[in-house]
């Protein structure tokens, strides 16, 4: 009885920290995402021209989320990305 116990003490807690890793990764996922729609966004308006002020502002922001995309590292979650 003692080892039904255990195993379905294992059992549940597997279940738990399963649910919980999936969430924290489903929040990764979408902040992730939003990183990426931003670098996207900057892109575009970067190739859409402008003065030089505007051009390293641009360069400098989407040089930033970058660095947020690597330090999140969401190159490990890239294929759940749109």
């Amino acid at each position: 009885m003692d080892i039904r116990r255990r195993l379905n003490a294992a059992i549940l807690l597997t279940a738990f920290v399963s649910t919980a890793s999936y969430a924290g990764d489903e929040a990764l996922i979408q902040r992730c995402q939003s990183i990426q729609d931003s670098i996207k966004q900057l892109t575009y308006l970067k190739r859409k021209g402008g003065d030089s002020k505007q051009m390293n502002r641009l360069h400098k922001k989407r040089n930033e989320y970058k660095k947020q995309y690597s330090e999140h590292d969401c190159k490990r979650i890239r294929q759940h990305l749109k």
